[in-house]
């Protein structure tokens, strides 16, 4: 049997937006895509259960991750809810021929934890905000 496992530590992301690029995967602790999607109800006449039809795609993306003392507003107003821009991943890495998803996206929220005597950290949600493309490095 292969050895095709990998750790999470290989991911590679980052958040392309009009100020620049942060990348994400540096620090990060935990990052989530939903692929989700809405439906239409297409259900009628003699039909004795409902059926749906695919509609919208509606992805989100979670990530949580460590702030650096250096970091400076700059990469704050990356995170800012309404930013749009695109993010990039590769949760295999960027070697030759791993996964990459390339997704719109707009800031929906971003959350600060500053607990007490311990590290601090930001939480980021995105939403899909156009088509996701799947390709490779």
């Amino acid at each position: 049997m292969a050895n095709n496992e990998f750790a999470g530590s290989a991911l590679y992301a980052e958040w392309i937006y009009p100020g620049g690029t942060v990348v994400v995967s540096t620090d990060c602790r935990t990052f989530t895509y939903n692929d989700t999607g809405e439906t239409i109800d297409a259900t009628a006449g003699a039909d004795t259960s409902r059926r749906t039809i695919n509609s919208f795609d509606t992805g989100q993306v979670t990530a949580s991750f460590l702030l650096q003392s250096d970091m400076g507003t700059v990469t704050y107003l990356a995170f800012k809810r309404g930013t749009e821009g695109t993010l990039i991943w590769g949760e295999a890495g960027t070697a030759a021929g791993r996964p990459k998803t390339t997704l719109p996206a707009r800031v929906d929220s971003s959350t600060r934890n500053v607990p007490y005597n311990d590290v601090v950290s930001m939480d980021v949600t995105w939403l899909q905000n156009g088509p996701r493309v799947d390709g490779a490095y």
